[in-house]
């Protein structure tokens, strides 16, 4: 069953009806809202918004009751706000005619927009009205719909003293009754002139300032436009501009002399609506999947209507584009002239959301954003693209370190193979890629070497990938099977050079150049676009701007400044410096602490980033995954010389003792050993960490000297600039970079290369170091007053103490009878708490008291200390007295950061030891041992949450 009700214009009777055709019924009408009417408009558009069911059981007409007679009614226009249940026909013949048409059987409610023209030139001042003063009827049957509004002086906005209005906006002034009018001591008629002035408010006493504009009222009324207007003014007679005007809804109620506007309110003030659009991406395709993009508003105010046009697009496609809900996108009144390629987005402010391009035919976009009763517009540009073709990122922001490794995934559907721009005019740089997916799995994923792109390296340097092929029109070109074409704008002419591509750029000084010349220095900090496109075709636009002839997807690549962050230390039991050689394993087997136990793993662990792309460009990329040996790492450091001479890089590290006499050379970790089980660097590159693990076992082997119980080392790494030139590359004898390394302060390396850390400014040297100390291992039992260690009688006999060998190593307690009945000797193994203590449980229930032994501490085989111990009864064990112990702040804080667990409390261990005169000879290293025990846990847990 179909429902219709047919709306009538009538012209004569001042009414609009809606009459009806078949059976329907409008049972409720609710008007929802009804906009207010300006005087003297020769073309003014009201609008109703209106609930409206209809039922099927019988036929009323609906007619609007109430327009002022003096009010001619030039055109009219209906819509449904939902075409699916009820549509709208223009059935127009003597007069404007609309048709209402259920299209659902039953009971249906709808929302109907009623938009009635007017010419209100013949209202005057006499008919405005406040407090809704006019309404409309809406009576169908029973049902009545009551719409309220007031006939204002103003067409976009009413003025009021006091108040704040937007540039552009239209409001009046007026006289009541349209005569005249007294006001501080001033007579205004209704045919005087009246000034706008600036009003300056500070200070103690408000003054009246220049004049802005003159206008004369006519009929006591007058039209103000906003559009020259910004800042605060006030209304005076032209006749005595010392007297302010107050202002109510556009009628002259007040005036006051400028000596008495103190606490007084004349002042008005217009500003600018700021409006801002933007949509996400330069392009978009128009097919099913992959046809919507982000689109955001920002604006200065709440709300406001926005009209929306763009060249080329109808009102039907506007209102697809922007068919979201959030956008409250409706068409303009049908007898408005830019009906047809124009909409509005109503009672919008701060906005985003997606916008649809699905159908829209291929192009460029120019969308224009014009704030209906404002000067305020904005431009949106977007390129529609239509491809089968389908490419992504997985991440459309990447942001990584200058100087790192970036990783990048491209999404391929319809296509084994795409193109990538990387930069352009406004990065300073560019680069094309031929990317395919060798390995079938819809995914182009790569590594780039931020350090290496753009010079003399090859490709295999700069672009790494497992499984897919990666070509670089920069490093060794693209195969002339696959190659890129580069052409005029606008042109089907031959394609052009690479090297013209980059020319008309801007980026190289000439055709005849080469693409290894567009920079003076390693890729600098930026944002660089990633541009996906499908064949291959690129163009240079007028102004040097690079495009693409079809545009897939579009991201970005931001580089970040470098940093050195901090330097920690920390312990790892025994063993070959690179058996734990994954970071996980390492951290989880590491414990902070400063004082090393000799023949105990050392690490040092360094928060840093901008470097690793110089260590892969010297060892590979897998070693920043594998790691290396000390002698690769020190490669890329300021003393290395092996052939690649990166002296100019300005990056120092060491590892020495802190403080000699100055008659020899401090005892320092070797740079140069080759052997990883002595000395391994592991990387974390994603998290910008890296770990120096020493084998203090191997001693000489792997330091310069011996080491000495109690020596004191520094750890230091640092980025050194040049007090007054930036690092450059040394282009001077061929134009062109060459090695990543070929460059120093200046960019002059005939002769030493002069340190200058490539990404920072002259003079900005940064640095991080701590101190830690190396001491014989050492070990102390819990015991009783007499410096003898009484073990009871008892099952469960337990031995304890601390030692300074790092926590997580294996170890064992033995006691041996010395005079005992009957002999005995016992072994148990243990492995060392977190806070470095231990406890070993025996059965010594069959021994007789009394009974003399000893008690050793064993590492593999080798004594670490031992005590004399005494079999004792359970009963007459020893008390056991809480250990003081000396702790030095200065000696148990990290020097480079404070690690801080999230949430995590830690609970410190409730056993006492016992006192202790009979101490080993060697005791370094408790104090700290025991400061350091809560931030051992504490350390490791930040680390592992970083990853």
């Amino acid at each position: 069953m179909y429902l219709a009700v047919l709306i009538i214009l009538s012209p004569s009777a001042g009414t609009v009806a809606f009459a009806d055709t078949a059976a329907a019924d409008v049972s409720t009408i609710s008007v929802e809202s009804a906009d207010d009417v300006p005087i003297h408009q020769d073309e003014v558009t009201q609008e109703f918004e209106l609930s409206v069911e209809f039922t099927d059981d019988s036929s009323d007409a609906i007619i609007i009751n109430g327009i002022p007679a003096a009010v001619s009614v030039e055109n009219i226009d209906v819509r449904s706000g939902n075409t699916n249940n009820v549509t709208v026909t223009d059935t127009s013949t003597s007069g404007p005619s609309f048709e209402l048409q259920s299209q659902v059987d039953g009971t249906t409610t709808t929302t109907v927009y009623v938009s009635l023209e007017y010419d209100t030139s013949a209202l005057g001042t006499n008919a405005i009205t406040t407090g809704n003063g006019v309404s409309f009827d809406f009576v169908g049957g029973s049902a009545t719909g009551t719409a309220t509004f007031d006939i204002v002086a103003g067409n976009d906005a009413q003025l009021n003293s006091g108040s704040t209005y937007w540039r552009g906006q239209k409001f009046a002034v007026y006289i009541e009754g349209g005569s005249s009018i007294t006001v501080g001591g001033v007579t205004i008629a209704d045919d005087d002139e009246l000034q706008i002035r600036e009003y300056n408010t500070s200070g103690d006493n408000h003054r009246i300032g220049s004049l802005i504009e003159e206008f004369r009222l006519e009929n006591g009324y007058a039209e103000i436009n906003t559009y020259e207007l910004y800042g605060d003014y006030v209304i005076t007679p032209a006749s005595d501009s010392t007297v302010a005007l107050e202002i109510t809804n556009g009628r002259i109620t007040a005036g006051y002399q400028e000596d008495t506007l103190a606490g007084r309110t004349v002042r008005w003030d217009v500003t600018t609506q700021d409006l801002m659009t933007d949509f996400d991406g330069r392009f978009v395709n128009n097919k099913e999947t992959d046809s919507t993009t982000v689109f955001e508003i920002k604006t200065t105010r709440a709300s406001s209507d926005i009209e929306v046009s763009a060249d080329g697009l109808t009102q039907e496609e506007l209102l697809s584009v922007f068919s979201a809900p959030a956008f409250n996108a409706q068409p303009l009144p049908e007898y408005d002239e830019d009906s047809d390629d124009t909409i509005v987005l109503k009672n919008v402010g701060d906005l985003t959301e997606e916008t649809d391009f699905e159908g829209i035919k291929e192009g460029k976009y120019d969308f224009y954003f014009d704030v209906a009763d404002t000067a305020t517009w904005s431009l949106g540009i977007i390129e529609v693209i239509e491809s089968d073709v389908q490419a992504g990122y997985r991440d459309e922001v990447i942001t990584e370190t200058a100087g790192d490794i970036v990783e990048v995934s491209v999404r391929l559907e319809g296509s084994e193979s795409v193109y990538m721009q990387i930069g352009g005019q406004e990065a300073g740089f560019t680069d094309v890629l031929y990317l395919e997916d060798d390995d079938t799995d819809d995914d182009v994923t790569f590594s780039i070497n931020t350090r290496a792109l753009g010079t003399g390296a090859g490709v295999g340097d700069v672009y790494h990938t497992e499984g897919d092929l990666v070509e670089s029109e920069v490093h060794d070109g693209i195969s002339s099977a696959n190659a890129a074409g580069y052409f005029e704008e606008d042109t089907d002419g031959s394609s052009q050079g690479f090297e013209w591509f980059l020319y008309e750029q801007g980026l190289i000084d000439s055709v005849s150049g080469t693409p290894t010349n567009q920079l003076r220095r390693p890729l600098q900090p930026t944002t660089y676009e990633l541009m996906l496109a499908e064949n291959g075709h690129f163009t240079v636009t007028g102004e040097g701007e690079s495009e693409a002839d079809v545009v897939l997807n579009s991201g970005l690549l931001e580089l970040t400044p470098p940093s050195i962050d901090s330097i920690t230390t920390y312990t790892a039991p025994e063993g070959n410096a690179d058996v734990n050689d994954e970071v996980a394993e390492l951290l989880e087997a590491a414990t902070p602490r400063r004082e090393i136990a000799m023949d105990d793993r050392l690490v040092v662990h360094v928060e840093a980033t901008g470097l690793y792309g110089a260590l892969a460009y010297e060892n590979g990329f897998d070693a920043l995954t594998d790691g290396t040996s000390l002698a690769e790492f020190n490669r890329i450091l300021t003393g290395a010389t092996h052939g690649h001479d990166w002296r100019g890089e300005g990056i120092n590290f060491h590892l020495e003792v802190a403080e000699t006499s100055g008659n020899q050379e401090p005892t320092s970790l070797d740079l140069t050993n080759d052997d990883t089980g002595e000395g391994f660097v592991a990387y974390d590159e994603p998290s910008g960490q890296f770990f120096i693990v020493i084998d203090t076992g191997a001693d000489d082997d792997v330091f310069t000297q011996s080491l000495a119980d109690g020596s004191e080392f520094e750890a230091l790494l640092k980025y050194e600039t040049d007090a007054e030139e930036r690092y450059a590359f040394d282009t001077r004898i061929t134009g062109d970079v060459g090695s990543p390394y070929e460059g120093d302060a200046g960019g002059n390396i005939t002769d030493t290369p002069d340190a200058a850390y490539p990404y920072f400014q002259p003079d900005s040297t940064q640095e991080a170091r701590v101190r830690m100390t190396i001491v014989e291992r050492d070990v102390i039992f819990d015991t009783g007053d007499d410096d003898v260690l009484e073990v009871p009688l008892s099952g469960v006999a337990d031995i304890s103490g601390r030692t300074n060998i790092a926590p997580g190593t294996e170890a064992q307690v033995r006691v041996s009878s010395i005079d005992a009945s009957p002999p005995f000797r016992s072994t148990t193994g243990i492995t060392i708490a977190r806070d470095g203590t231990f406890s070993a449980e025996f059965d010594f229930s069959e021994q007789s008291a009394g009974g003399l032994a000893g008690t050793t501490f064993y590492i593999d085989g080798r004594s670490v200390g031992q005590i004399d111990t005494k079999l004792v009864s359970e009963d007459s064990t020893d008390t056991p007295q809480s250990v003081t112990l000396d702790l030095d702040p200065e000696r148990s804080t990290q020097n480079t950061e404070t690690l801080t667990p999230e949430t995590d409390t830690l609970v410190p261990s409730t056993d006492t030891p016992v006192s202790r005169t009979d101490t080993p000879a060697s005791t370094s290293g408790f104090g700290v041992i025991v400061a350091l025990t809560a931030l051992a846990a504490a350390a490791l847990l930040v680390i592992q949450r970083k990853r």
